[in-house]
């Protein structure tokens, strides 16, 4: 049963990174987690000092490192094969949002 839920989990996760694709693709805005908290980032930038700008970076490479670290994880707990199937469930989400978004 705990097997059955973290499929289901990543299986969600990979459906919702199909469709923040698709958004992206279709408007240009990203409004995937990292996404929005870049954009927040950016909008602060012009206030940050340059005693903190250390910060800022390292806030803004952990943010664009967030969708590499879960592509990790899932690589790590469910090995290759989850991994794979991982992929070819955000491509699919992915094609079928665009497929039925008529713009």
């Amino acid at each position: 049963m705990d097997e059955v839920k973290r499929t289901h989990s990543w299986i969600f996760g990979a459906f919702v990174g199909g469709l923040f694709y698709a958004i992206l693709t279709r408007t240009g805005i990203d409004i995937s987690p990292s996404g929005i908290g870049l954009t927040i980032l950016r909008a602060f930038e012009p206030y940050v000092i340059e005693q903190s700008r250390i910060v800022f970076n390292i806030g803004e490479i952990v943010l664009y490192a967030i969708p590499v670290i879960s592509l990790l994880a899932i690589w790590y707990h469910h090995g290759r094969n989850g991994f794979i199937a991982y992929v070819i469930v955000m491509i699919l989400s992915y094609a079928f949002f665009l497929y039925f978004w008529k713009v």
